[in-house]
């Protein structure tokens, strides 16, 4: 399924709201799972993502396992699921990737976001610790890097 409207480009259609898409195929593989993956999330099903995703990862090695693992914790996180562990795991699998970086920051924020007390400061802390220890991919002065560390010591209770 595809949300479209009027002035959607190269589709030849009148049609407006969510129409579905051709079937990839029948049979399942790395290839169909993926791409399914990808409409799945970019339709808003953070679910189905989260499934597709997390199989291509079970199957593969190399480069689609970094990249189906790292979805897959960014659908979790998107679906309100904690997806830290599975982004930690993408983390570890590519420690100069700041794109998991990010996302795993982001994760420990959202989960501090909405944790209370203790709970909220550790995460809060672990927020901390990686943008400590990743803080080298980013320019210094990077807006994203001081506001991820603003909101982190926000959320902490120390400072």
């Amino acid at each position: 399924w595809v949300y479209v409207t009027q002035t959607t480009e190269g589709l030849e259609t009148d049609a407006q709201g969510w129409i579905p898409l051709f079937q990839l195929s029948d049979k399942s593989s790395m290839f169909v799972d993926f791409s399914s993956g990808v409409f799945a999330y970019l339709a808003g099903d953070f679910v189905d993502a989260d499934k597709l995703f997390a199989s291509v990862a079970e199957q593969s090695k190399g480069l689609p396992a970094y990249d189906s693992t790292l979805l897959t914790g960014i659908a979790r996180a998107r679906c309100g699921s904690n997806g830290t562990g599975t982004l930690e795991k993408a983390l570890a699998m590519n420690p100069y990737s700041r794109y998991a970086a990010q996302a795993l920051v982001m994760a420990y924020i959202s989960q501090a976001k909405v944790a209370n007390g203790d709970l909220r400061s550790k995460y809060a802390e672990q927020t901390i610790d990686i943008l400590d220890k990743y803080s080298i991919l980013f320019d210094a002065g990077d807006p994203w890097l001081d506001s991820a560390y603003r909101l982190a010591k926000e959320y902490h209770s120390k400072f």
